[in-house]
């Protein structure tokens, strides 16, 4: 993965603006459409090339044209003094490559950089997930307590007013309870009277077998001396 980043950094034209950032930095969609793969992350890419940025690709780009202009003096000098020797032919650097960026540190295996990244977006993506529900929580939880705390606070007062009605009504029930009881024995009072019956009568009609009993008993009695 590192080396496919790494020509996709290559590619990038330092005189393309569509390919830089504000900051100079490579552009990560230019880098995921170059390598097809959009889940690059800029970590990835800084790993790959550390210390790229547009600066470094446009200093890269000028140094070709500047070996060539030294291999012309070269060709040239050669020219006046056929007579001396000729140095070792060298390679011209590939003007399409920039030059070796000498503080690139050594790459690490491209299966290790690839766990190692999506680890730690896992692990990032976890924790932010946390941060949030532990957010949600803590402000149910408050509104919770909040609304238990009222639900509490009316319940009080529901049932002092509804002690305080309730002796009233305790009041107003036993007097109307005492009128009534007034009314109905008025009421049998004058049904007793309208009817012609004689309390007295009706009382000694009333007698208990007990005391119709007594009676008797004690009329047998004073008849028995006379006798």
């Amino acid at each position: 993965m590192n080396q496919k980043i790494l020509d996709a950094l290559l590619k990038l034209d330092p005189n393309n603006d569509e390919h830089w950032t504000a900051d100079g930095l490579p552009r990560m969609d230019v880098i995921e459409g170059i390598v097809g793969d959009k889940a690059i992350t800029r970590q990835q890419v800084t790993q790959a090339k550390p210390g790229f940025s547009r600066a470094a690709a446009l200093a890269a780009a000028q140094q070709p044209a500047q070996a060539q202009g030294s291999q012309g003096s070269t060709e040239q000098g050669t020219q006046a003094a056929p007579a001396a020797a000729q140095p070792p032919a060298t390679t011209d650097p590939d003007p399409e490559q920039p030059a070796p960026d000498e503080t690139e540190q050594p790459e690490v295996a491209d299966s290790d950089d690839s766990d190692v990244a999506e680890a730690r977006e896992k692990l990032a993506d976890a924790k932010t997930a946390l941060e949030e529900i532990t957010a949600t929580k803590n402000k149910v939880d408050a509104e919770h307590a909040a609304q238990l705390a009222e639900v509490d606070k009316l319940t009080l007062e529901l049932e002092e007013l509804q002690g305080k009605e309730t002796v009233g009504d305790a009041i107003q029930g036993y007097l109307a309870q005492q009128r009534r009881n007034l009314e109905e024995r008025a009421q049998r009072m004058r049904a007793i009277k309208e009817s012609g019956v004689n309390l007295g009568e009706l009382t000694r009609n009333l007698k208990s077998p007990i005391d119709s009993a007594m009676s008797r008993k004690t009329s047998r009695g004073t008849q028995r001396p006379g006798s």
